[in-house]
């Protein structure tokens, strides 16, 4: 082999190794998850980050993506509740958020568009260390503080299963 050659070599593998130092991923992680579901969980890798999920409600079902700190013992150990349901609605679901600022508080702030009904629709849950939760709703996002750390999520549907689409884990 040339001397050249080899410099050439070298030098391209200390630029991908370099290289491969400083690049960080930004690739989502995907959680599987059943096509339809009526109720799962999952604990979730890291202290902050954030899941995505796509998915379609049919009109007379409601839904509760539920984040916890630990494992959920029953509805009310929940941190943040997004809550999907159609009552009173006109054309899709009316979401809210569902959360605790202390272990005695529980306080609702509504999302002012609805879930599209039988549409593809899609949820960003995303939390971090200090206790920050942001939800959005398609376009809409709502902040909120919490009393604890996430590290669980749980989908519940009722009447009729939640199809979803997507779901996937988005490292911060």
């Amino acid at each position: 082999m040339s001397l050249r050659l080899l410099k050439i070599l070298s030098l391209c593998s200390v630029s991908i190794v370099l290289l491969a130092c400083t690049s960080t991923s930004s690739i989502p992680t995907a959680i599987t998850a059943p096509l339809e579901m009526s109720e799962w969980e999952t604990r979730l890798p890291t202290e902050q980050g954030a899941v995505k999920i796509t998915f379609i409600l049919p009109q007379h079902a409601w839904a509760e993506f539920q984040l916890f700190d630990g494992k959920p013992s029953d509805l009310n150990s929940a941190l943040v509740r997004l809550i999907l349901n159609d009552q009173n609605c006109t054309s899709g679901h009316l979401g809210s958020i569902n959360y605790n600022q202390s272990e005695s508080e529980d306080l609702f702030r509504y999302f002012e568009k609805e879930a599209v009904w039988n549409q593809t629709n899609t949820i960003i849950l995303k939390w971090n260390t200090n206790k920050q939760t942001t939800a959005t709703l398609n376009s809409e996002a709502i902040s909120i503080d919490t009393y604890g750390h996430v590290d669980r999520l749980k989908i519940i549907s009722k009447i009729s299963p939640i199809k979803v689409l997507k779901l996937e884990y988005l490292p911060l």
